[in-house]
This record gives structure tokens, sequence and C-alpha cells, in this order.
């Protein structure tokens, strides 16, 4: 039987919990940007923007330190 990774349920939350924040952060973006709330539209885009990009930073990381280990 193959074993579990180690890090895997860490992942999952943090791939579902980013995943939720991006969603909530692209619907305050596109609720605002209909309301003509431009300053909040641009914190919501934002917020996603920073969520891919932190989420990409981890999952770059973890890969790169996991080749190393090997």
């Amino acid at each position: 039987m193959a074993e579990t990774p180690r890090f895997s349920h860490l992942f999952l939350l943090l791939f579902l919990g980013s995943g939720f924040f991006i969603l909530v952060c692209l619907l305050l973006a596109a609720y605002d940007g209909l309301r003509k709330f431009r300053v909040a539209a641009i914190l919501g885009a934002g917020g996603a923007f920073l969520g891919i990009s932190g989420y990409g930073a981890c999952c770059l990381g973890s890969e790169f330190s996991l080749r190393r280990k090997h």
C-alpha cells in the first residue's frame, strides 16, 4: 500500500482555504465594480491577486524543498 505524503492534509486545507479566499475576493470585486465602489473593487481584485500569488509561492517553495531533500 502507498503511504500518504507527509504534508498532504496541510496542502489540502491550504488549497481549499485559498480557493475560498480567492472566490470571495473576486465576488467582492465584481459586486463593488457593478455598484461603482471603485476602491473596494480594487482591494478585492488585489486580494485575489495576492491569494493566487501566495498560493503559488507556497506550492513552488514546497516543491523546491522536497526536491532538495532527495
